[in-house]
């Protein structure tokens, strides 16, 4: 069944944080009502931030951000003559990551504990990468990492267990422009 787009609105926060923001709400929706993840470690943490950014507190944890943004203005509406508005086409690609962060030593049983929610998370995603309508255009998911890394919680330096997952998600803004 198609899923039917939603009228967008760009909030006053900008575009970039109403994609974390809407990240954020399918993986918190995931975690509630997937068949799967529902039976995983819950993330105690949802947040749009980087997490390198921060000094861990409350693992595990889910974080969603835009890591950057591409912008190509190759398609501008005929100029023409006189007092006429022209269209001027901008494609936006927005690099996304989500990660999931478990406080897991990297052993064999951890290993495949991880292996197991970014499967499951990778599904979520996959299923739900125009998140609902939301983004316009073809989203493609990039990849999964899967790692062990040493990171501040709390006040002391751990190894913790990753997923992470890179996405690109376009969005071609149909912008007018008045010549004087």
């Amino acid at each position: 069944m198609a899923k039917s787009r939603r009228a967008l609105q760009v909030s006053e926060d900008g575009l970039i944080n109403d994609i974390e923001r809407e990240i954020i709400r399918m993986c918190e929706i995931g975690f509630e009502e997937d068949p799967y993840l529902k039976f995983m470690d819950q993330p105690n943490v949802f947040d749009d931030v980087n997490p390198n950014e921060i000094v861990l507190a409350d693992l595990p944890a889910l974080y969603a951000w835009n890591s950057g943004f591409g912008v190509s203005r190759d398609s501008i509406g005929g100029m023409g003559g006189g007092r006429k508005a022209h269209k001027v086409s901008r494609k936006f690609e927005f690099y996304c990551q989500i990660q999931y962060i478990i406080p897991e030593v990297e052993t064999k049983a951890a290993s495949k504990k991880l292996r197991k929610i970014a499967w499951w998370l990778f599904e979520l995603v996959d299923g739900n990468l125009d998140l609902d309508g939301f983004v316009i255009g073809s989203p493609s998911l990039e990849e999964c990492e899967l790692f062990p890394k040493w990171r501040l919680v709390g006040d002391e330096v751990r190894s913790v267990s990753n997923v992470n997952i890179k996405i690109v998600y376009p969005f071609v803004d149909m912008s007018t422009i008045s010549r004087k």
